[in-house]
């Protein structure tokens, strides 16, 4: 993950210095994404303009889920079960607790005003993190009985592609509000986010 984080940085600094007399951006945003349940975070980016409407995009985010779901889609029951092993059959949990992606892509602008429509593709590396959880039982002389959870942590990293698109609004001398929909689908999560905060240009 590292040479990633590393290639992400060093494409940056070679692209805003390859266009450094256009224009150059930075933002800040809050955001809701849905996947397995509803996610607040928050994004930081910037974007490096190529031409008069192409831009260079680098965007990293933060999401996380403040009530988790079982991702293997067992539900917690108040049935009696026969023996312990049937518990543990139906009782392991995995849920998502946050989500880091770093995307890196193109954005266009629509049209010649300071306000404006806008879409993009993004190429995102993800790092997920995840709670597993084990039941682990500690008597079954009686039902219902008593099961002790262990849990295992693991943050698998992974990479998705998607689009955003958007509209960008002039409010201020340099300063725009933008507000948009991004959707990434990868191997491992596929999730929407609703996205909205400030730009502005140096």
């Amino acid at each position: 993950m590292k040479r990633l984080v590393l290639f992400f940085a060093t494409i940056l600094f070679v692209t805003t210095n390859l266009f450094s007399q256009k224009k150059f951006s930075v933002s800040a945003s809050v955001g809701v994404l849905d996947s397995f349940g509803t996610a607040q975070g928050i994004e930081i980016g910037c974007k490096q303009s190529i031409s008069d409407h192409l831009s260079f995009q680098f965007v990293a985010a933060y999401y996380s889920w403040s009530s988790n779901k079982d991702l293997n889609a067992f539900q917690q029951s108040t049935g009696l079960y026969i023996n312990s092993l049937d518990y543990y059959l139906h009782h392991v949990r995995k849920e998502i607790s946050a989500l880091i992606p770093i995307r890196l892509g193109l954005n266009y602008a629509v049209g010649n005003s300071s306000s404006h429509p806008y879409f993009g593709v993004e190429w995102t590396l993800n790092m997920l993190f995840e709670n597993t959880f084990l039941p682990q039982p500690i008597s079954n002389t009686s039902i219902p009985f008593t099961v002790a959870y262990s849990q295992l942590k693991s943050s698998p990293v992974f990479v998705s592609i998607g689009f955003d698109m958007g509209y960008s609004f002039r409010i201020a001398n340099n300063v725009n509000a933008s507000a948009g929909v991004k959707y990434q689908a990868g191997k491992m999560l596929d999730y929407v986010s609703f996205v909205g905060g400030f730009e502005y240009f140096l």
